[in-house]
């Protein structure tokens, strides 16, 4: 290997390091950011992706008991 083939990778490594550093420190920036200017609390946000998660899972399920009831199988349990 040439000499100036071991700078060019040197400084690839170098520029490839930078990027993810710069990416990793704005990704923080952008997480902080997010939090501070929230609309709401953590806590009204947690009880929104709570009532949001029992909605799909519920909805989940009458699709399921109507696809049956659609293919004329009685349905077994549901959980």
């Amino acid at each position: 290997m040439k000499n100036s083939d071991g700078k060019h990778m040197r400084r690839f490594r170098v520029t490839k390091n930078a990027m993810l550093i710069s990416m990793l420190i704005g990704g923080l920036i952008g997480s902080v950011v997010t939090l501070l200017f929230a609309p709401q609390s953590g806590r009204q946000t947690r009880a929104q992706i709570h009532a949001r998660s029992i909605q799909l899972s519920e909805r989940k399920q009458m699709d399921r008991l109507s696809a049956a009831l659609e293919a004329g199988n009685m349905p077994v349990e549901t959980a």
